[in-house]
């Protein structure tokens, strides 16, 4: 459990990072439609919500369930971060390709920032469905691709995958339908997959390790819920 929660604590300070080198900037592939599909998708994950008593609730398990939900919920709010435009970069851009009729296809632009000894070139690409980005960073500690990911323009599901040497050492994947929300996190061998209801407040929260079910938190509207230890096949409520 310990080492579930020090992964997703790593990745949300990795999101951080990238938070606070964008910004928002009139200089950008479709503005306002960009704006528009990030905001429809931050409002749905916005409304992800636990029932007030597991919240405040002193069990033990309870609390673990409170923490990985917000972890992902945190996750699915930074990553519109991840598309808005960096305000004083230069940047270059790519004429928009088209098909033989002449429907748009993509266009792309890349933006180049340079802060405290770190510069990143952030791509953003926009194709008939979705904005596809990526960052790559030089830096005295690390240089090479960090993130990337794309958001379907219909805002029903969002990825991005963190790299180390080039090699995907993080996958996070969000799909949107209605009330219901689903997330997965994939790190090395272990997946954090989440089910909740943004309406009724229900979901579970179940945790693999070299795809075998570990762990399982399933709570209900009123609060009440069950941990299941699967290697101990022990369940314990509250």
């Amino acid at each position: 459990m310990k080492k579930t929660i020090k992964k997703i604590t790593t990745f949300l300070l990795l999101t951080v990072i990238i938070g606070f080198t964008s910004c928002s900037s009139d200089d950008e592939i479709q503005e306002k439609e960009l704006a528009s599909v990030t905001e429809e998708f931050q409002e749905k994950v916005s409304q992800m919500d636990l029932p007030s008593s597991l919240e405040s609730s002193e069990n033990m398990y309870a609390q673990q369930a409170s923490y990985q939900f917000n972890a992902v919920k945190n996750l699915g709010q930074s990553f519109s971060a991840f598309l808005t435009v960096p305000p004083n970069a230069t940047s270059t851009s790519s004429r928009p390709e088209r098909s033989s009729k002449g429907v748009y296809m993509s266009g792309s632009k890349t933006y180049t920032w340079s802060s405290d000894g770190i510069t990143v070139k952030y791509t953003i690409t926009e194709t008939s469905d979705r904005y596809t980005f990526s960052y790559h960073i030089e830096s005295p500690d690390f240089t090479g691709k960090l993130i990337s990911g794309y958001q379907l323009k219909d805002g029903s599901y969002a990825e991005f995958s963190m790299y180390n040497e080039n090699s995907v050492v993080a996958t996070f994947k969000f799909w949107v339908n209605g009330d219901n929300i689903k997330a997965e996190m994939i790190s090395e061998d272990q997946k954090i997959y989440l089910e909740t209801n943004t309406s009724s407040k229900e979901g579970t929260i179940k945790i693999y390790e070299s795809d075998s079910l570990t762990a399982e938190y399933i709570w209900n509207a009123n609060g009440t819920g069950s941990y299941t230890n699967h290697e101990t096949n022990e369940t314990f409520t509250w």
